[in-house]
Formats: C-alpha cells, structure tokens, sequence
C-alpha cells in the first residue's frame, strides 16, 4: 500500500500539479508547525502512524521541501514513506530530475503559497486534501 500510495504521490506532485487524497467524509487538513528536516523529526509526527493516505502525501510535500538543502536526508524520509521496497536509483533520479531547478514545487502545496509570493506557504504550514470521484 505503501508503494502505491508513493507513486500517486509523485505523480501528483511531480506531474500533475495536483495533491488529492481518497479521504473519506470529504476534506482533511494536514498541519505542521514546522516542517521535518530529517527522519526523526518526520517520524516524531503525529502523521508518521501512516494510518491514512493523506498522512503518506502531506508527509512526502513535507519531505520534498528539504530537497533541496538536503537531498540526502529527503530520500532518507521518502524511503521511510514508501516503506521496505526502499527506493531505486531510477527513482531517487527521477525525483532529483523534477526538482532540479523547481525548489518551489513542494511549498506550492501549502496554503498562502502563490506565484506572487515566491510560493512562500503561510505558517503553520497546512495542506488541504479533497475527495474527488476520480
């Protein structure tokens, strides 16, 4: 499920545009006071438990917005995200490729971030996620 639950996401993020969850009961919201910058921090969330889809994409923008001071320790957090099968080296390219350049990509999920603000997320840092029939 893990697995599955990564590759929407990086899809979404990275393709798409688009963060959307299979929520049940309509909209969630994922708030973060501050954002993790490595694995401890991320699995000291209360999101870490993964118990929910939403908790595995809020996670993996919330990962992604270290990228790109600290690749490194973003790939330490994304492999706990995605689980035991550990990611690949097409994969870890594949994400270096989509954020070469594009540091703004992951705070463009968070709430107050625009094009005209530098996408500059207002804080605490929240992410809404939506149901969609799709």
């Amino acid at each position: 499920m893990r697995k599955v639950i990564f590759l929407m996401m990086t899809l979404c993020l990275l393709l798409m545009g688009t963060v959307t969850a299979f929520a049940q009961g309509g909209g969630k919201t994922m708030r973060f006071d501050k954002l993790p910058t490595n694995l401890t921090e991320l699995q000291a969330s209360p999101y870490a438990s993964l118990q929910k889809p939403e908790y595995a994409a809020g996670l993996f923008v919330a990962a992604m917005c270290t990228y790109p001071t600290d690749a490194n320790a973003a790939l330490e957090m994304v492999k706990f995200l995605k689980g035991p099968d550990g990611l690949s080296t097409y994969q870890q390219q594949f994400l270096r490729d989509r954020m070469q350049g594009a540091d703004y990509k992951p705070r463009s999920f968070f709430k107050g971030a625009t094009p005209d603000n530098n996408y500059t997320p207002t804080q605490p840092y929240e992410i809404e996620f939506t149901t969609t029939p799709y």
